[in-house]
């Protein structure tokens, strides 16, 4: 007897059997598998918020999110379960740590446990960073961090100066037209916006060369195509379209712009890469530099004049191809890694530093005086006319750029308060245990942890009166802490200590009495990771440096040069993600004086400095420039 099956009832059959799949996968999803992670945790001595569902405690963030009140809910968790607890986000389970301690293990011996992130958190950015250097892991990640390190060396960083400067000055000087065009003298602008056009452009340039400057028309579809890009991966990120299954894939408007906006970035960079293979600069071969030669008889050829300036300054892309060229026998990087680590490199860089600046800057004009009835502004400024002589005001040199301590101390205490990355994943690759609070905690295999830097950045433990804004816990008073490296603004980290955690800078004059500089220095000796601007460990920020040097480049030119008032009325609240101002700050800007106001600024016994001490950095500061040369362009820069 046989049994005849319709095509129809096997159809039927099949999507009974798919539907009770992605059942059990959503009963799975939401409920087994949200209580198997309670009871696991529970057994170990963590809690958390009691998961609810579907959603567990998405709808209180999304509130939190609305109102721009993340920091204060994330702290009523920690005080509610501690710092160290669960999270259910409509039954996606993870490890919440506000706790250095945690951090410190996960940062340094246990470090080869972890990922940077899970796959689902990966594949958010896989679109754009595809294997590059931020999502790349393993061997391969290392020997890429090998490769690009050397491009944030003192010698490659030096070079850079001259770019970021022009990048910055031309900004200047179109907002300055735009002054004298108006017809009362100002001009209002949105300065997240006007900041991210800086940054992007400068990093941009440091990548690629002059040649990305030469072409508006290129450089402004790359730059409206980075920023598609990221704001539609952050919505995905927080609506959770990029993570739920199916869904995730589904040919949506955000993920189409996503796809659309990375085709138009890749095909720029396979451009620009081309171009630059093709002679338009130089590579090292053996060991030698070609770049003068190729472009030196490309210059015969075509009858153009050689630019002998812009053949001496290479950029990421010269460094890279470099490595391409020299790479050992039985290795090989292709251009299409060439390609991956440049946006890596342009990704990184632009958005994270835009977003600090604009927070700094908006303390910078805001913040009432704090000390010696001075205004951080006025502080800044002093600095800045001590150290940086009016003939340098557009093109200040590295060497008086690492004597800005202060206006240093205040890009720290902004990172501390508005970090570009308040939430760093670490994600379990094996089982392995932690000590924490006196007792084992076993992390299994596939664990998500996210580090909450807001919360740990405003320990009261670590930060005394965490709330206020005080650039000067980052100084040190009393003599002369540094030594020749151009390293020396951060001073030599405590034995056992993360290098990456600042250390309190040397300077002039602080607030501080001798008790609280020493008890501030034993107490981030004993706790380094209480302070996660660059986060740490070995995935620690690589353009930390790079970074750093741009800051200090574009405040010393825009408040040199430019007065900011900040407009009135505004609604000013950060993205709960990545804590960029959700309608951007809105400045009044005019024109400043500097020949005429400097001069105001100096000679003043009851500023920043005492004169003498001013003039005796400055005078110091020139003559290790003259000496810098021969001397440390092979040291490596820290923290400038």
């Amino acid at each position: 007897m046989s049994i005849t099956i319709s095509l129809s009832t096997l159809v039927w059959l099949a999507a009974w059997a798919v539907l009770a799949l992605a059942v059990a996968k959503l009963y799975d999803l939401l409920i087994a598998a949200p209580k198997r992670f309670q009871q696991y945790w529970t057994s170990q001595g963590v809690t958390g918020e009691p998961y609810r569902f579907p959603l567990g405690v998405l709808p209180d963030i999304q509130r939190a999110a609305d109102s721009d009140r993340i920091v204060e809910y994330a702290f009523g968790m920690a005080r509610k379960y501690g710092l160290l607890q669960w999270q259910i986000v409509a039954g996606i389970c993870h490890i919440i740590s506000y706790d250095p301690e945690v951090c410190r293990a996960i940062f340094t011996n246990k470090a080869q446990y972890y990922h940077k992130a899970s796959q689902d958190q990966k594949e958010i950015m896989r679109p754009l960073l595809h294997n590059g250097l931020l999502l790349s892991e393993d061997a391969y990640w290392k020997r890429q961090r090998a490769l690009i390190s050397p491009g944030f060396h003192f010698w490659y960083l030096q070079e850079m100066v001259p770019i970021i400067c022009k990048c910055v000055s031309d900004w200047v000087q179109m907002v300055q037209g735009k002054i004298d065009a108006s017809p009362d003298g100002s001009v209002e602008l949105e300065m997240n916006h006007e900041l991210a056009t800086i940054t992007l452009d400068s990093v941009a340039t440091a990548a690629f060369g002059n040649g990305f400057r030469a072409d508006p028309e290129r450089a402004d579809r790359f730059i409206h195509a980075l920023k598609q890009v990221l704001d539609n991966m952050q919505a995905r990120t927080l609506n959770l379209l990029g993570f739920i299954p199916v869904i995730k894939n589904l040919p949506l408007p955000s993920l189409r712009a996503i796809q659309s906006g990375c085709a138009t970035i890749e095909q720029i960079v396979k451009d620009i890469v081309a171009d630059r293979k093709a002679g338009r600069s130089g590579v090292v071969k053996g060991g030698k530099h070609a770049g003068m030669e190729l472009m030196a008889q490309r210059a015969a050829e075509t009858g153009e004049a050689l630019d002998e300036e812009s053949t001496r300054r290479r950029d990421l892309l010269d460094l890279l191809l470099e490595a391409q060229a020299n790479m050992p026998e039985g290795e090989v990087l292709t251009d299409r890694a060439v390609e991956e680590e440049s946006i890596n490199f342009i990704a990184a860089g632009a958005e994270t530093t835009s977003n600090l600046c604009v927070w700094m800057l908006w303390r910078t004009i805001t913040q009432p005086p704090v000390s010696e009835g001075q205004s951080i502004l006025e502080k800044v400024r002093r600095e800045l006319v001590a150290t940086i002589p009016k003939e340098s005001v557009t093109n200040p040199s590295i060497d008086e750029l690492k004597e800005l301590k202060y206006l240093e101390a205040l890009t720290y205490e902004s990172l501390r308060l508005h970090p570009p990355a308040p939430t760093i994943p670490k994600y379990a690759i094996e089982d392995h245990d932690i000590t924490w609070r006196g007792k084992t905690v076993h992390i299994p295999k596939g664990t998500t942890v996210l580090i909450n830097a807001n919360v740990i950045h405003r320990l009261e433990e670590y930060w005394p009166q965490p709330e206020e804004f005080r650039p000067e816990r980052f100084l040190s008073g009393g003599g002369n802490e540094q030594n020749n490296n151009v390293n020396d603004s951060v001073a030599p980290s405590p034995a056992g200590s993360d290098p990456t955690t600042p250390q309190p800078c040397a300077s002039p004059v602080s607030p501080k009495t001798a008790e609280e500089i020493a008890a501030e220095r034993a107490r981030k000796a004993a706790q380094p990771f209480a302070y996660l601007g660059f986060s740490a460990g070995p995935r620690k920020c690589v353009g930390k440096n790079f970074a750093m040097l741009e800051i200090k480049i574009i405040f010393s030119m825009i408040l040199r040069q430019l007065n900011f008032e900040l407009v009135p009325n505004q609604y000013i609240a950060a993205n709960p993600i990545t804590r960029l101002p959700r309608q951007g700050i809105k400045f009044r800007v005019t024109k400043r004086n500097w020949m005429k106001d400097d001069d105001q600024l100096l000679p003043s016994h009851d500023g920043l400095m005492d004169d003498a001490v001013m003039m005796d950095n400055v005078g110091e500061g020139m003559r290790q420039r003259q000496q810098h040369a021969s001397v440390s362009v092979l040291k490596p820069l820290g923290m400038i």
